[in-house]
């Protein structure tokens, strides 16, 4: 199922912290995933940084902690995948019809008939 999603980044510390939104879309929730790793593997977010290395670590199946290292000084930033739960925009949000597991029994099962 296709929802809407932000990804968002936080770095910096006391009156520096910043929190930004980064980019909002459409997506199922594995596409999401899949574009919040590229964004902590690859955003840069200060276009002046000469980056040496950079380290991601997953959190939780929403959050990476990065660990940047620039030529002169280190970074430390926390990429996040947000989904759309409630907007007064009715139109962004997911179908509500309720949604069947996959991997649900039906009340009635098949059974192959006597033999």
């Amino acid at each position: 199922m296709t929802t809407h999603w932000v990804i968002t980044v936080e770095y910096g510390t006391g009156e520096g912290h910043r929190f930004e939104p980064l980019t909002q879309f459409a997506a199922t929730r594995e596409e999401a995933r899949r574009r919040l790793y590229t964004y902590a593997c690859e955003h840069k977010h200060r276009e002046s940084l000469r980056q040496r290395s950079r380290h991601v670590f997953r959190q939780d199946e929403h959050t990476y902690y990065v660990q940047v290292r620039g030529a002169v000084s280190g970074h430390h930033l926390r990429y996040r995948l947000a989904e759309l739960v409630w907007s007064t925009e009715k139109a962004l949000l997911p179908d509500p019809r309720p949604q069947e597991p996959q991997d649900a029994v039906p009340d009635d099962p098949w059974h192959p008939p006597a033999q």
